[in-house]
């Protein structure tokens, strides 16, 4: 009888774990899939479109100016590279572990540069 008892009891907690376990499994593979869908929601802009994008005004919601503007701001040094990327990020044209990128950030900043180079040449 003891036995029995014992083994009824083995039984109705194996059965409560193979019931909880796939609940458990479901909401965490659910909340990885909704964290790399906001990921992949984010049409990721290459940083050279990013900074023709500003120049063109696309981020002028953002506090970044365009045009003349943008290329006065950056040979002035009022403008940095974080900032132009902190706005692609807030326009949801950059996914936002790209501000600790460097190789983007590099690249922003040499488009910036190439802004002021080329508009004074011309």
């Amino acid at each position: 009888m003891r036995i029995n008892s014992l083994w009824l009891g083995s039984l109705s907690a194996v059965a409560l774990l193979f019931a909880i376990a796939p609940t458990v499994r479901a909401t965490t593979i659910g909340q990885t899939t909704n964290a790399a869908s906001t990921a992949a929601n984010i049409q990721q802009t290459s940083p050279v479109d990013l900074v023709g994008l500003a120049r063109q005004g696309y981020l002028a919601q953002q506090g970044i100016p365009s045009g003349g503007d943008l290329i006065f701001a950056a040979q002035a040094n009022q403008i940095t590279p974080e900032e132009v990327v902190q706005a692609g990020i807030k326009a949801g044209r950059v996914a936002p572990e790209t501000a600790q990128d460097q190789g983007y950030l590099n690249v922003v900043a040499n488009q910036l540069y190439d802004l002021v180079t080329f508009s004074v040449s011309e």
